[in-house]
């Protein structure tokens, strides 16, 4: 057994895990780190399934409530906590996967994942993805373990947390009992997805995938900024490909590995749970390339440690970085006390801010014009016209027939709403510190919240 598989070195990596995953979570008291997870905690409050009158204004609630009602039980502590209690559950069993693969790789492989800045990224949020990847790991561990009866019921399980992840998994575990069905089952697939598609236009007209937002520059940004950036380093990418290299010549072994790798590339690009998956399958690729490299006869010995060295650097520059976005991460102090100014308002009030922080005012059961959720809502695409023209309102009685159509009472601009203009005086800025028509109630280092006097429904 070679030095660096000793199962000995899982103890140091379990405590790498566990400081990791604690370091953002105890830095920021009680605040939640990004918008969904104050979605989920007002709706695991709520206790409501039926109808959301907060987001978008009012509007029927959609999407899988297990993790919803997984939180329901203890809203406050389970919206902090059971992510990282899944994430250390994640890494337990993609070791023992790994280790049922390739025994040697077990502990390179868990050493990459925990400095894998997409992992860490999973599970210090609240997401009904990371209970969907904990449980889509169990189904793995199962099928290899030739647990069937298990492997059928963590289909279903799935579906609870995401009904796209239990897809794929029960896709694969088709493939795994028989892989000449799989072209069967793709074309009903196809079939049961068109029929999907067609009764939500036909019948509700709310289906919405995102793919109106689909361009080049949107993909360029997605893969060389959000997954090069966050997923991948550059040695990361070097090690992948050596690691594909080298399974190349198993190519028949591994050809389900290649096919997901494609498929989670690319469907990527509009679904991010493809890449949730897909970091698992490169973080095993790299541990593969790695393995390659230090078992590699190389001449100049010097040259060997040089490239192992870089890539321990980048990776825990990478996560170094990772865990400083997290600590510093949305919302911060001053963000929370403008909530909690406009707390004390009524829930019948709208208030219109940029679309990601959207969450943050449904929480305080407030309504807001848009927020993340685009799928399922609500006149979509007059929404974002109409905020994209406020934005650029010059004429006081353009921004009022905005204001009034969706009745809105507060104006919140934050600070990263303000990299909308150049400066502070014009468009929309300009109207809210000049006009009689707004008054500055609240204002911070970060937020300024103007009321809206003009409403023509109070």
């Amino acid at each position: 057994m070679k030095w660096y598989a000793r199962r000995e070195l899982l103890i140091f990596l379990l405590l790498l895990c566990l400081f990791l995953l604690l370091l953002p979570i105890l830095s920021r008291g009680n605040r939640l780190i990004g918008g969904e997870g104050y979605y989920n905690l007002r709706l695991a409050e709520e206790k409501n399934f039926n109808y959301d009158k907060y987001s978008f204004s009012g509007r029927y609630f959609y999407g899988e409530i297990g993790y919803i009602y997984l939180l329901s039980f203890a809203p406050d502590f389970f919206s902090k906590w059971l992510p990282f209690f899944f994430g250390i559950g994640s890494f337990i069993l993609f070791y023992f996967i790994v280790e049922m693969l390739k025994r040697d790789l077990r502990n390179i492989a868990g050493l990459f994942l925990l400095l894998n800045p997409g992992f860490l990224w999973l599970f210090t949020h609240s997401s009904k993805y990371s209970a969907g990847v904990f449980f889509f790991l169990l189904g793995i561990y199962f099928m290899m373990r030739m647990k069937l009866f298990y492997c059928w019921i963590i289909v279903l399980l799935i579906g609870f947390f995401s009904f796209w992840l239990g897809l794929i998994y029960f896709l694969s575990v088709l493939f795994f009992i028989n892989p000449k069905k799989i072209f069967y089952l793709s074309g009903l697939f196809l079939l049961f997805f068109g029929f999907f598609e067609y009764r939500f236009i036909a019948y509700e007209d709310i289906f919405n995938l995102g793919l109106y937002i689909f361009s080049f520059s949107n993909v360029a940004n997605n893969f060389l900024i959000e997954f090069g950036g966050i997923y991948l380093s550059l040695f990361s990418l070097i090690l992948v490909f050596i690691g594909m290299t080298v399974l190349w010549k198993q190519r028949f072994i591994y050809i389900l590995a290649y096919v997901s790798l494609f498929i989670f590339f690319l469907f990527g690009f509009y679904f991010e749970f493809f890449y949730y998956i897909l970091i698992f399958l490169l973080v095993y690729l790299s541990a593969i390339g790695l393995d390659w490299i230090i078992s590699f006869n190389w001449s100049d010995k010097i040259l060997g440690g040089v490239i192992l060295f870089l890539f321990l650097l980048t990776s825990v520059f990478g996560v170094y970085f990772t865990e400083n976005d997290l600590i510093y991460s949305e919302p911060s102090i001053e963000f929370i006390d403008s909530l909690n100014f406009l707390n004390n308002w009524s829930s019948e009030d709208v208030v219109f801010s940029h679309y990601t922080n959207g969450h943050y005012i449904s929480y305080i059961r407030m309504k807001n014009l848009m927020d993340e959720h685009f799928s399922f809502s609500v006149d979509l695409d007059e929404r974002l016209i109409d905020s994209s023209l406020l934005y650029e309102s010059v004429y006081i009685r353009d921004a009022k027939d905005i204001l009034d159509k969706y009745n809105v009472r507060f104006i919140l601009i934050d600070q990263n709403m303000r990299r909308l203009w150049i400066r502070d005086d014009e468009e929309l800025l300009f109207l809210l510190k000049y006009s009689d028509e707004f008054t500055l109630v609240f204002e911070n280092d970060e937020v300024k919240i103007y009321e809206y006097n003009g409403r023509l429904f109070k």
